[in-house]
């Protein structure tokens, strides 16, 4: 096992912490369905492989790295009328916050 690939726990908790308030607040990562129609990942696939503890494969490292370009989606200071973050907020977390962004686009450059 190549503990390279394996992002760090930080990703995950963010992951683990997205799912927990997409599944509150039912925003945020779009489901598999949907995310298959639009031939596109899904955040919570996304959150459930970062949250499995297994290496990721470069392929979807790389696509974590492209998914850099929704940072500005992240917005925490921004609540909404129930009191739940946005659903850019809650899908920047569940493909692993700015540790797991972060950790990927690193690991991109290296190759």
């Amino acid at each position: 096992m190549d503990k390279n690939l394996i992002p760090p726990k930080k990703a995950s908790d963010n992951a683990k912490l997205g799912l927990k308030l997409r599944q509150k607040y039912h925003r945020g990562g779009l489901s598999l369905a949907k995310a298959n129609s639009l031939n596109i990942d899904s955040g919570i696939t996304r959150a459930k492989q970062l949250t499995s503890g297994k290496p990721l494969t470069i392929e979807i490292i790389k696509k974590m790295a492209r998914f850099n370009r929704h940072r500005r989606n992240f917005r925490p200071e921004i609540k909404l009328k129930d009191g739940g973050p946005t659903a850019g907020t809650i899908a920047w977390l569940l493909w692993g916050g700015d540790e797991g962004i972060n950790w990927a686009i690193n690991f991109k450059n290296k190759f």
